[in-house]
């Protein structure tokens, strides 16, 4: 498995050739992922089988979050599932094109930077083996899980599709980039970006209020943010889902 990521890692770096002669500091401020969803479509698009679990466990393994704030310092957010996880923490400098990361009892880390911008950077390690990894920021979805309205809602104006942008539990995002698809007779399907497919029924409820699930049972989410283009729903465990609408 570590070998096909790899290897797609190392198809990605082709297409990332952009080089700058100045990096922006401020550019790098915020939070930061992998990006998760490009690198599984390019492994669909290259023919790369997997189960559903292998798909799933490639998300959490490329599911750390690098946060660079104002004041220097450096937060890796090692997530395994919403919610759950590790930070290890210390300074970050920019020097040129080079991100010094310092720990203390540790040998500082050099991070070579390809290209940056505010939506996206592009690095490689110096000295080791391991290709080029695309990053994309968090910080507007972090803006987005965060709205809240009172906007009523109707099956009609959920009725389609939506891509399942991330979830999001205390502060940890893991970016997907699945499916969700409302029919309008109460049928739903989620499809993930390798096409495994499940299938169930959806029904709005009182107070704004989506259920998903079976017949048997509808798992309860609030619906806290709404337009016709994006919506936040928040289930009963504190999983926050931001949704918009397929274009």
């Amino acid at each position: 498995m570590k070998i096909k990521l790899l290897i797609i890692l190392l198809l990605l770096a082709g297409l990332f050739s952009q080089t700058q002669a100045q990096f922006n500091e401020k550019d790098l401020i915020g939070y930061w992922q992998v990006n998760i969803p490009k690198i599984i479509k390019s492994a669909a698009n290259l023919g790369q089988k997997m189960s559903l679990q292998e798909e799933m466990g490639m998300v959490s393994m490329m599911g750390a979050i690098r946060e660079f704030r104002a004041d220097g310092t450096y937060i890796n957010s090692e997530s395994v599932l919403p919610g759950k996880g590790k930070k290890d923490q210390g300074k970050w400098k920019l020097v040129g094109k080079e991100i010094i990361l310092s720990f203390e009892g540790r040998k500082d880390q050099i991070i070579t930077l390809i290209a940056l911008d505010r939506s996206q950077f592009t690095m490689e390690p110096k000295n080791e083996e391991g290709g080029r990894f695309e990053f994309i920021t968090l910080n507007p979805i972090l803006e987005a899980l965060r709205k809240k309205n009172d906007a009523k809602t109707s099956t009609a104006k959920i009725t389609g599709d939506w891509t399942l942008t991330a979830l999001e539990k205390d502060g940890q995002i893991t970016c997907l980039g699945h499916t969700y698809s409302f029919a309008a007779d109460g049928k739903f399907k989620a499809t993930t970006l390798m096409k495994h497919e499940e299938k169930g029924i959806w029904k709005l409820e009182n107070n704004n209020t989506l259920g998903i699930g079976s017949q048997a049972y509808l798992s309860p989410c609030k619906i806290v943010y709404f337009t016709p283009q994006q919506m936040v729903l928040e289930d009963q465990e504190g999983i926050k889902m931001l949704l918009n609408r397929v274009q």
